[in-house]
């Protein structure tokens, strides 16, 4: 279930770090959501470029082990955004 979406300014790597021309929509669910990562699955976080859509579990922001790269799951999503990329391949 969908418990808040929130809108920001997209994060850029110069200051002042953000464009508020381009905004970012992060839905925060109460259970896994369910994400195409070729498949359709139940992950903690998943990114859509097209739409500039974070969805995340909501236990999963900020309580999960970091990944390889040291990033929340959150950050992990928010990182994809950044660099438009899938980064952790």
């Amino acid at each position: 279930m969908l418990l808040d979406i929130l809108i920001i300014c997209s994060l850029i790597q110069a200051s002042p770090y953000y464009d508020c021309s381009e905004h970012w929509i992060i839905e925060i669910h109460d259970e896994p959501v369910l994400c195409n990562i070729g498949q359709d699955v139940l992950v903690a976080g998943c990114t859509n470029f097209e739409t500039k859509t974070v969805r995340v579990y909501d236990y999963a922001m900020f309580s999960y082990d970091k990944d390889e790269y040291g990033f929340t799951v959150l950050e992990h999503e928010l990182e994809h955004l950044k660099c438009m990329c899938g980064f952790h391949s």
